[in-house]
């Protein structure tokens, strides 16, 4: 099958057997979210990128769990942060260790957030009764 391209804005013309060029199915699947974010809404303009992220299964099943819904991607320091108030917890809940000692373990700088947060987790952890929780943390 050939693909002609007619002279475009950059006055150029390029003749290409796609079919021949394409030597994985990974390059099928980024070239067809490469398509969808062109040809579709801009808001799926991030979407190719995601094929260098997760494989062609991985992405299904986010679009399975998530198809049609906006998703808002936590920034590194929002992780890390979440992730400081989990290790406290861990220090301090499963290990025994004092709350300062535990926060400074845990490389916690803003004492009053993070003991805010640690309050929030305990109690949603009591609250919900996630089985086994400690378990899985120690």
């Amino acid at each position: 099958m050939k693909v002609i391209m007619r002279k475009t804005k950059r006055n150029f013309t390029e003749t290409k057997n796609i079919l021949e060029e394409i030597n994985t199915n990974s390059e099928m699947y980024y070239i067809s979210l490469l398509l969808l974010s062109s040809l579709k809404k801009k808001c799926y303009s991030n979407i190719p990128e995601l094929s260098l992220i997760l494989d062609e299964e991985n992405l299904l099943r986010l679009i399975n769990v998530y198809g049609g819904q906006t998703i808002t991607i936590p920034t590194k320091e929002e992780v890390k942060k979440y992730l400081q108030i989990v290790m406290v917890y861990y220090y301090s809940e499963i290990k025994g260790l004092q709350i300062k000692e535990a926060m400074k373990k845990a490389g916690a700088s803003d004492n009053a957030a993070i003991l805010k947060n640690f309050y929030k987790l305990k109690n949603l952890l009591e609250e919900s009764k996630i089985p086994n929780f400690n378990r899985i943390l120690s």
